[in-house]
């Protein structure tokens, strides 16, 4: 299959650099010059995000324990499908396990749900920002997508879809049972 990708950075050098400046033009960039992707086995991919009370969060801030990444919509039934099975996870790998929901529904609409739906863990949200944002990195195509990341910082697992059971099938190969409290 054949890559526009040169061409489309062509295109985009030959933009007058007032244009290269502006909201759009950084987007643009974006896409012609994305940020690398990352692959089971790689190190942890991090970038801003915000949570409900417009606070700036990393991923890194929760290094040292499993992290599960949720990248899921306000909008996806299989998302909503998943949360009883996420709640599960939670209280089953307590201190073990870091569950960080990762959103890019447009913020009003995201902070109204939070505040009208229970969900489990870290709920952040991460503005559209092209070939750059977390979801680019993680190759995430559609929703839901998993990420499992090990306590050292290191990409264990990936996949996309829901169905239930899949979520504690995949932990269980991961994360040992023997401990069950409550995390955040």
């Amino acid at each position: 299959m054949r890559s526009f990708r040169p061409v489309f950075q062509q295109l985009y050098a030959r933009m007058p650099a007032e244009w290269q400046e502006t909201k759009k033009g950084k987007l643009i960039e974006s896409y012609a010059f994305p940020a690398p992707t990352v692959e089971e086995g790689d190190d942890i991919a991090d970038g801003l995000l915000y949570d409900a009370e417009g606070k700036s969060r990393h991923l890194s801030e929760l290094q040292g324990r499993y992290i599960l990444l949720d990248f899921w919509s306000i909008y996806c039934g299989p998302c909503r499908m998943s949360e009883p099975e996420m709640e599960e996870i939670v209280h089953l790998y307590g201190d073990k396990l870091t569950l960080v929901g990762i959103s890019n529904d447009e913020k009003i609409s995201w902070n109204k749900f939070l505040k009208e739906h229970k969900m489990p863990g870290y709920q952040w949200n991460e503005p559209k920002n092209g070939g750059r944002s977390l979801a680019s990195r993680y190759k995430v195509g559609s929703i839901p997508h998993f990420v499992l990341i090990s306590p050292e910082g290191k990409i264990l697992k990936m996949w996309t879809g829901y169905r239930k059971g899949i979520l504690k099938s995949k932990l269980k190969k991961f994360i040992s049972e023997d401990t069950i409290h409550s995390i955040r």
